[in-house]
């Protein structure tokens, strides 16, 4: 069990983390406080994360193009799952004769 130091409760070690620099290996903010940290900070920065997710964005764009065939790849299987088990619902109903 670790202490946060943002929030002030002691959670396990699961939810923390980890960080090499630190002397148990682990960052000092649990998830949660980490999560709602970055949120403010892109709140507070949104010209400053634009440009830099701009950047990174230009310079690799073979990854973005993986991430959107990746997406698209998933996207496809959950709209073809659904279709297939609508159409298995239907087909199961009593005709209406």
């Amino acid at each position: 069990m670790k202490k946060c130091i943002k929030c002030g409760i002691e959670k396990p070690y699961s939810e923390y983390y980890k960080e090499k620099t630190c002397a148990d290996g682990y960052k000092t903010s649990c998830k949660t406080c980490m999560k709602e940290s970055v949120r403010q900070w892109r709140l507070n920065n949104t010209e400053r994360h634009n440009f830099t997710t701009k950047r990174w964005r230009k310079n690799h764009p073979e990854k973005v193009d993986y991430y959107h065939q990746t997406y698209r790849d998933w996207e496809t299987d959950r709209k073809s799952t659904r279709l297939n088990s609508s159409h298995l619902k239907l087909s199961r109903m009593p005709s209406s004769a």
